[in-house]
Formats: structure tokens, sequence, C-alpha cells
């Protein structure tokens, strides 16, 4: 079993043994109303006439009729009925905006439901009441919807309002009331009680559940611990054999290279300058698998890098080439991740260039176009708006000043008009990465401030310039962001990046 197959068994074991079985508590306190529709039946001739004749007779005080006819020719079927128990089912927010859906056709405006809602919550209106002031509003009136028995409630609840009068019927309405509500009280309470013992019951075998399973999960990685503890080193050392591989091969090279020049010259003294410059080159390359080794401990994997450089897709997206047209370099490319990157959005004229000769193999092997050059003398070779698209990720940090400026120099050459230029670079703004975490890299040299980097490129001769701070996967203009106190200089972005146009 490899290591990738035992860690996607622990995953699925994982989350088959985590998973909450709530199926026995889904039926606990969940009650579906679905209210009487209204039918969708196209209405005769005499329906319509028999409604105008029942407004009217309303009007005239003869409600009573109107509801008789109702009832005795089978008309009521073309209005909505309710009764007062399918509204008092609901409780506070959700109550009023059921009365609000179901009375008057609608949803609940902000000003009315705060104010029943108020109301209903510090007891001066009952639920019963809420529901007359808009069954019998001018709104709920138009709605020509029944509520069983809701007239005697009406008439009850206008008598309230009657001086003196209204206070004795309620309290004679209280006392006569009082027997019922306490056995409401009583049986609400019992039944409150059953469900809550049920409740308590199930999660008391939802956490002996629980237990169980972790229990036995945890058994599974201690059984299988060892199996993953030497399947993880015996990856890591795959890893650090295969770069110490590539690095020995690489050296094999330079020796074999140097003692073929040696031998040239025994038995004469002095090497040509041409090779002097050619042991000088091999020299140079003496450290580039420890800078492999460096690379793939501090900055992270392919699939991390390629993860995080995806922000600058929508860049190119809105140049004014078409994909098939843009051609792309990417100088210091390192391992390939952002020219992977590129080739797997469907950007197939992409090339890079670097000088750490591990590093440009690594990247050759994942058919990737990459050769080992120099940046500005490779960007001498190319003619005049010869590219689209010149990147750059943490490459100028290791350039001195004459040699950044002339990288931008001959950038804005061979570029075509409306091409543009990203390089990215940490972020000295951001105070852990200027007073330490830059110098972790022994090859960096100096930092660059957002501001200098930005008016270098403009000086140069780019257009629509832009540093831009990377953090969260999200993008921000420096120009943008305020300094009010040391806070803002630990939080900022770790990256910096600048933008720019022909």
């Amino acid at each position: 079993m490899t290591i990738e197959e035992l860690i996607t068994k622990i995953k699925q074991e994982a989350k088959t043994r985590s998973k909450v079985d709530d199926e026995h508590l889904s039926d606990i306190g969940q009650e579906t109303f679905t209210p009487p529709a209204t039918q969708n039946m196209e209405e005769t001739l005499l329906f319509r006439y028999a409604k105008k004749v029942g407004k009217y007779l309303q009007k005239k005080g003869l409600r009573g009729v109107v509801n008789f006819v109702r009832r005795n020719i089978n008309l009521q079927q073309y209005s909505v009925q309710y009764k007062i128990e399918d509204f008092t089912k609901y409780h506070d927010e959700e109550f009023i905006e059921k009365v609000y859906e179901l009375i008057l056709n609608r949803e609940a405006d902000v000003e009315g439901k705060k104010n029943y809602l108020l109301r209903l919550r510090n007891g001066e209106l009952s639920k019963q009441e809420i529901i007359m002031l808009l069954h019998f509003s001018d709104e709920g009136k138009a709605q020509d919807i029944t509520i069983n028995s809701s007239r005697g409630y009406y008439l009850l609840f206008s008598s309230y309002k009657v001086p003196f009068l209204g206070y004795l019927m309620k309290s004679f309405v209280a006392m006569a009331t009082l027997p019922k509500i306490l056995r409401e009280v009583r049986k609400n309470e019992n039944s409150i009680e059953v469900q809550y013992t049920q409740l308590n019951q199930k999660i008391q075998v939802q956490e002996l559940d629980f237990k169980l399973r972790f229990q036995e999960f945890d058994e599974y990685l201690q059984e299988h611990q060892k199996e993953i503890e030497r399947l993880i080193d015996s990856k890591m050392d795959k890893e650090k054999l295969d770069t110490f591989m590539l690095s020995l091969n690489q050296t094999k090279k330079q020796i074999t290279k140097l003692v073929e020049k040696a031998k040239k010259r025994v038995p004469k003294k002095v090497f040509t300058q041409d090779e002097l410059e050619s042991i000088i080159e091999e020299e140079n390359h003496l450290y580039d698998g420890l800078y492999l080794s460096f690379e793939n401990r501090f900055r992270g994997s392919r699939e991390e890098i390629k993860n995080k450089v995806k922000i600058y897709l929508p860049y190119l997206s809105d140049l004014k080439f078409t994909k098939e047209e843009i051609s792309i370099l990417d100088v210091g490319c390192g391992r390939g991740e952002w020219l992977e990157l590129l080739n797997e959005n469907g950007y197939k004229n992409t090339s890079g260039i670097d000088l750490n000769r591990i590093m440009v193999s690594v990247a050759q092997e994942k058919n990737l176009d990459v050769k080992e050059a120099d940046v500005i003398k490779h960007l001498k070779t190319l003619k005049d708006e010869s590219l689209s698209v010149i990147t750059g990720f943490h490459i100028i940090e290791h350039l001195p000043f004459e040699i950044l400026m002339d990288l931008f120099t001959q950038s804005l050459r061979v570029l075509k008009k409306g091409g543009m230029i990203l390089f990215e670079t940490p972020n000295p703004r951001n105070i852990l990465v200027g007073s330490s975490d830059f110098y972790l890299d022994p090859t960096h040299i100096n930092p660059i401030h957002p501001l200098t980097l930005k008016f270098l490129v403009e000086e140069v001769g780019f257009l629509r310039v832009d540093s831009l701070i990377l953090s969260e996967e999200k993008l921000t203009n420096f120009d943008d962001l305020d300094f009010g106190d040391i806070n803002d200089y630990i939080n900022i972005g770790r990256d910096l990046s600048v933008i720019a146009y022909k």
C-alpha cells in the first residue's frame, strides 16, 4: 500500500466515523403547515356577480346572510378558509410572518412587522387580536378569505376599547378562559417535558456513539502508526534522494567538463581566456543542488505555489491579445510552477529561463520549455516587440541595482504595445519581512519598497503602473492602504507585485 492510498483510506475512515447521525433528531420540534390553497378555477360570470352582491350585502351589515348563501350554494370553494388555530400554532417572529403571508398574501413590511412583534412580546396584543386587526383591515377585507369564528372574536376585541365596559369584559373573559388556559399550560408542560426527555436520551445515545466511533478510529490509527511513519519517512527520503542524485549528476558533468578542458592544456602551463571563463562558469553552479533543497524546504510545494500565483491569471485575460497570440517569458522560472499553471489554463506559447541547472532540469522533466540562461543576455538576443508578457517571481530581490534597471529597460523594448510585466518580490513594508524574514534566503541582496518599485518602473517608461500587495488570495493597491499604527505594518501582506503595461 502506497502512502497516498493509506492517507486516502484514513480520510475516508475519518469522514465515515465522524459523520453525525442526526436522522432521529430531525423530527423533533419540526412542524410543517400547508395552508389551504386558493382554488385556481376560472370564475364564471355568475360567481363574479355573486361576489359583487355579497360585498354589497356585507357593507349593509348582512355578513351572516352572505356566509349562509356561501355555505348552502357551495360558493365558498372559491375562497380561502382558515381556522384561528392555523395561525396560533406559530410563535413570535414566525407568527407575524405567517399572518401577513396567509391573511394579506404578502410579506410583512418592516415597520408593520416591528410594530406587531413588539406589541406581541410585551403582552399588549394577543395572537388573536393581531389576527383580527389584519383580517378586518381594509387590505385584509380585500383578500376574500374566511377565518371561522373571526366575527365573534372581532366584536369581542372591539368591545375592549369601550371605557369601563371594556375593562369588565376583559376581566370576565379572563376568568372564563382561565381553566382552559391552565389546561393548555399543563398540557404543554407535559408535552415539553416528554420531548425534552426524548431529546436528552437521543443526545446521550449520540454521545456514546461518538465516543465509540472515535475510540475505534484512534485504535485504527495506532494500529497503522508505524506503517504511516515508515511511508512518510520513505517519501521524504525519496525526495531528498532525488534532489541529491540530480545534484550529483550535475556535479559529475561539471567535473567531467573541467577534466576534459584540463587534459587539453597538459602539459601547457597557462589556460586560455575562454577556458578560464568556462571554469569560472562551472564554479557558479556548485551550489545549485543546495539551493534547490533550500527552495523545497522554505518556498513550498508545487501545488502551494500554483494555488498562490493563480490570482494573476485574470490580468492575462484582460490583455487585448488572444491566448494563441500571447507569448510569455518567465525569468528566474525556478521549478516552473507558473509555467505549468499557464499551460493548464490554455497558454501554450510559454518559455522560461533560469541560471540554476538543476532547477532547469526539474522544469524540463515536466515537459516545460525552459533553458539555462542569464536574464539580461537572453533578453538582448530577442527582437523588439517580440513578447506579450514578461514575468518573474522572487527574482528582482536577487539582482544588483544596475542589472535590475537593465531588466526593466530590456523588458520594455521586447514587449509588444499593450504588453505587460509582472514581478513579485517580498514586501519589506511588512515589518516581519523587512526586519528578518527577507534575510532567510542568503542569496537575497536588497528588499525593494513598494513606492520605489513603482517609481523605477514608471521612470523606465511603463504605463498604468501599480504596486499591489498580496494577502489572503487578494490583491490590494498599495496606494489605498493606511498605516495608522503598528498593527498595519504587521498585518499587511508578505508579498509585493508590480504590474505595468507598455
